[in-house]
This record gives structure tokens, C-alpha cells and sequence, in this order.
């Protein structure tokens, strides 16, 4: 299997979103003494560690959507390799023999290339969409 892909696709995706340090960010970041903290600092201090953890679990799902997909793909191209009926003539039973077999390996490495596939899309329409708007929305709160 290729697992160097889906690692490069999980990558390539995290480093699109990129980061980058706001004003209130790099005042945190600053040594503060502990009776100048303010409670909208401690605020800050969450939402930017929220930030981090949503952005880590936005590539760890698209990481697994991504590998969702690739598999779908390698078990859709594994499932052509079987060819039935097989060549014309009696030495195997048309029905209730090898061929019978051989059809059943076929559709049902389809069904789960299938179940994959639809896996790898559900985890990208509502896991990840859903974490994309909640980065968002942090982010929103920490302009």
C-alpha cells in the first residue's frame, strides 16, 4: 500500500492553513507576573491552546479521511483483478462452482471499497467541516 501518499496528503494540508502570531498572542508569550495576569489574558491563553488542539485534530481527521480514500481506490483496482466468467468451456461449473466463488470475492471487495469511500466522505463533510468552523470561530474571538 502507498501510506507515503496519504502521509504527504495529511502534511501538505496542515501546512496550507499555515499560523500566524496576533498582536495579543505575542503579549501572552511575554513574561507576565503573575499579579499583572489579567482574566481576559487567561482567556486568550485558552482560546490560542484551543486553537492548537482543533488545528491538530482538523490533520489527524483528514489524515484518516485521507487514507479512507486511498484505500477505497487500492480495493476498487484490487477488485478488477478478479475477471469472470472465466475463459469459455466445461472445465468449471457456470453456477454453484469456483466461478460462484470467485464473483463473491469480487462484490464484496467492492462493497467495502464502497463503505471506505463513503467513510472517507462522511469524515470530511461533518468531522473535519465541523472543526474548520470551530477554528474559525476561535479565531474570530481572538482578534
Amino acid at each position: 500500500m502507498n501510506h507515503d501518499l496519504s502521509r504527504a496528503t495529511s502534511v501538505s494540508r496542515a501546512s496550507r492553513q499555515g499560523s500566524s502570531v496576533s498582536r495579543s498572542q505575542s503579549l501572552i508569550k511575554k513574561n507576565i507576573a503573575p499579579h499583572d495576569l489579567q482574566p481576559s489574558d487567561v482567556l486568550i491563553e485558552r482560546f490560542v491552546a484551543w486553537k492548537a488542539i482543533v488545528k491538530q485534530l482538523i490533520a489527524y481527521f483528514e489524515g484518516i479521511a485521507d487514507i479512507e480514500n486511498n484505500t477505497a481506490k487500492e480495493l476498487t483496482r484490487l477488485g478488477a483483478v478478479i475477471q469472470v466468467p472465466f475463459r469459455a468451456g466445461n472445465q468449471f461449473l457456470g453456477e454453484g462452482g469456483l466461478q460462484d466463488i470467485y464473483y463473491g470475492i469480487r462484490d464484496n471487495t467492492r462493497i467495502i471499497a464502497d463503505q471506505h469511500a463513503n467513510l472517507g466522505r462522511t469524515i470530511d463533510s461533518s468531522i473535519v467541516q465541523h472543526l474548520q468552523k470551530l477554528r474559525a470561530e476561535i479565531k474570530a474571538h481572538l482578534r
